[in-house]
């Protein structure tokens, strides 16, 4: 059997009310290559039977796992597409033609093909309407880079996962990485996923902050961590009083 040539990883718990809009998302897509995995933190809801009855090839497990990275980390070992796209499990594909068009930049093999995001049902109003994704400097400062907007050749997580230790920017950890090490990388210039804006990352507590804190100082070198430690609490001072 051909290999797909993508892995959708949809990391879900409790999900019951949303994920059926995530795999239709999917199931409409006019590319076909792919294959979905259903990671489930051991949902006390109907969360892995709903998924079974709209994809019945989809590979889904459901198992106690430590936070949503862990849950990522587990699809992708079970992945055989050439790349990883991780949506979440209230997210949905800006069109039915991403997938399709994202096939086409795979053809150069980058490591990193990326896009932009565009939110929904915002509660904070300092969430822009659309995330931008650079590949550039600006990393060093923020995440300029959004997990729903990346598609990641599978062959990086045979050397690094996502951290699981973290537990809302995981995947900017991953990206500083990336971007430190130079892999190669591919811009899809439009939107790729829709998402809600209302999970841990968008709430800009101090615990977000903290953690960006910590990655930047196992990840940078240590003269731009000192600064990034000035620059870190006063991102949180000025997004928490005003």
């Amino acid at each position: 059997m051909t290999e797909p040539l993508f892995s959708i990883v949809i990391p879900c718990y409790n999900a019951a009310y949303t994920i059926a809009q995530t795999l239709t998302s999917i199931q409409k897509q006019t590319l076909t290559a792919y294959e979905v995995i259903v990671a489930d933190g051991n949902s006390l809801d109907d969360t892995i039977a709903i998924a079974q009855s709209i994809m019945p090839n989809a590979i889904t497990f459901s198992e106690p796992d430590n936070g949503v990275y862990d849950a990522i980390n587990k699809g992708i070992k079970k992945a055989k597409g050439k790349y990883i796209y991780i949506i979440g499990s209230d997210d949905v594909f800006a069109n039915d033609e991403v997938l399709q068009s994202v096939a086409k930049l795979t053809e150069a093999a980058p490591d990193v093909l990326y896009g932009d995001v565009e939110y929904i049902n915002k509660t904070n109003r300092l969430v822009p309407d659309q995330h931008h994704s650079q590949w550039n400097g600006n990393i060093y400062w923020k995440n300029t880079l959004h997990q729903q907007g990346c598609f990641y050749k599978k062959e990086i997580f045979n050397n690094v996962l996502f951290n699981p230790q973290y537990k809302i920017l995981g995947d900017y950890d991953l990206h500083l990485f990336l971007f430190t090490n130079s892999f190669s990388n591919v811009r899809y210039d439009a939107v790729i996923a829709i998402c809600e804006a209302q999970g841990l990352s968008k709430r800009f507590s101090f615990d977000l902050y903290r953690e960006e804190l910590l990655i930047k100082k196992n990840r940078l070198p240590f003269a731009l961590y000192l600064i990034n430690v000035i620059w870190v609490r006063l991102k949180y001072l000025a997004k928490n009083l005003f």
